[in-house]
C-alpha cells in the first residue's frame, strides 16, 4: 500500500484469528489481491479438521463480493438449490407452501436469486487462493497485547509461539477470544436450541426441496446441502430446534455431542407417526 502523503511504499501484516466461520478467509483473499501482506492464523491442524457446519446462502450478484475474488462462477457450479419448500404440523397436515410446484426445464437462464452450497467447499475456494503459507495451521491464539506507541500487537500461541502484527482482525465466531479480550457486552442466551446433522440419501421428494415440521416447541427442518453423483446419494442437512432449556441445560445438552440426539428423540417421535 503505497502512502500517498510521503511517496513511500508501507508494508502491513494483517493476522486473523479463527475458531468457527469462514469470513476470515475472503477477508484474507480480498486484502491480498489488494497488495496486503496477510497472515490467517488457524487453531485447526489442517482443512478437514472443522466440522462442515451450516450451509452457506449466497446472494447472486455479478457485481458482487463473489464476482470481485473471482469466485462467482464457482459457487454457481457447487449450487444445490431448494426451489420448493413444504411446511407440516405435526401430524402430517400441510400448513404452508411457497417455490416451484414441479422442475423448472433446463434453459440457457442467467443464473438468478440464491446460491446454496456446503460452507466447507466455499472455504476450500478461499484458501486455495490465498498465497502460500498465508495460513498457519495449528496455531491457537491465547492472548494477545496491544502496542499503541509500536502501532502493532502481539499475539501469543498455544504452541509457544509469537508473532506480531500490525493490524488484528478477530473473525474467531460467536465465542471470541478476542471479543472477550475487548470486554464487550457479554452475549445474551436465545432460549432455544439447534441441533444439526448430515445424511447420504436420495429421495424424489428430496430433489431441490425443502421440508418444515412444526408443533409449537420443536421444529424439524430439512434441505439439499450437496449434490450427488451416480454411485453416490446427495447429502441432505437436517435441523432441529427447540424451546424449553436454560442456558446451563443447553450446554449440557450441547457437550454430549451425537450422544445428546438419545435425549431428544421423545420429543420428536410425532413426527415419525406418519
Amino acid at each position: 500500500m503505497r502512502d500517498s502523503r510521503h511517496g513511500k511504499k508501507q508494508e502491513y501484516r494483517k493476522a486473523f484469528k479463527t475458531w468457527f466461520g469462514r469470513s476470515k478467509d475472503d477477508a484474507a483473499l480480498a486484502l491480498e489481491q489488494r497488495g496486503f501482506n496477510v497472515a490467517v492464523f488457524e487453531r485447526d491442524d489442517h482443512f478437514s479438521q472443522r466440522k462442515q457446519g451450516y450451509g452457506l446462502t449466497l446472494v447472486y450478484n455479478e457485481s458482487g463480493p463473489l464476482a470481485e475474488l473471482g469466485l462467482l462462477k464457482l459457487c454457481a457450479k457447487e449450487d444445490t438449490p431448494s426451489r420448493s419448500h413444504y411446511v407440516f404440523d405435526s401430524g402430517g397436515s400441510i400448513l404452508g407452501y411457497f417455490g416451484n410446484s414441479f422442475p423448472l426445464p433446463q434453459v440457457a437462464l442467467p443464473q438468478r436469486g440464491n446460491l446454496r452450497i456446503p460452507r466447507q467447499a466455499l472455504r476450500k475456494m478461499l484458501l486455495d487462493r490465498l498465497h502460500a503459507g498465508t495460513v498457519r495451521w495449528g496455531h491457537r491464539l491465547m492472548g494477545y497485547e496491544e502496542h499503541p506507541d509500536a502501532a502493532g500487537v502481539s499475539l501469543t500461541f498455544e504452541n509457544g509461539s509469537v508473532e506480531q502484527a500490525a493490524l488484528l482482525v478477530g473473525a474467531d465466531g460467536v465465542n471470541s477470544l478476542i471479543r472477550t479480550h475487548k470486554t464487550l457486552d457479554p452475549l445474551k442466551y436465545l432460549g432455544v436450541m439447534i441441533i444439526l446433522g448430515l445424511a447420504p440419501y436420495r429421495h424424489a421428494l428430496l430433489d431441490e426441496r425443502g421440508f418444515y415440521t412444526l408443533d409449537g416447541t420443536h421444529r424439524l427442518f430439512t434441505m439439499p446441502f450437496s449434490k450427488g453423483t451416480e454411485s453416490e446419494p446427495p447429502t441432505i442437512m437436517w435441523q432441529l430446534s427447540f424451546t424449553g432449556l436454560d442456558e446451563q441445560q443447553a450446554r449440557q445438552l450441547a457437550a454430549q455431542g451425537r450422544k445428546c440426539l438419545s435425549g431428544v428423540q421423545a420429543g420428536t417421535s410425532q413426527f415419525a407417526t406418519w
